[in-house]
């Protein structure tokens, strides 16, 4: 509880520093930089022939199932702790 209080003051005093010009230069370094740090966007990415992808993607069998009235396929799921793996050697 102390802390959100001590960031409140804390924004409260930063905002009271500012003058009016001050805020005005943030502000238009603002409209300056965004549109700029954006600049990638629209430009197409890949990553084809540079990365070697070697290992192979880990997809668990289909749990087990029944099939509701509706011909759905209904899953008993219980939620526990991870075994690891995820991807990674251990």
């Amino acid at each position: 509880m102390c802390f959100g209080t001590a960031v409140g003051v804390l924004s409260v005093a930063v905002v009271n520093v500012l003058t009016r010009r001050e805020l005005l230069r943030l502000g238009l370094a603002s409209a300056v930089a965004l549109p700029l740090a954006g600049c990638t966007v629209g430009r197409k990415v890949t990553t084809v022939g540079r990365v070697a992808f070697t290992q192979p993607l880990r997809i668990p069998p289909l749990a087990q199932s029944n099939v509701d009235a509706s011909g759905r396929p209904v899953f008993e799921l219980t939620a526990r702790t991870s075994l690891g793996g995820h991807g990674h050697d251990h």
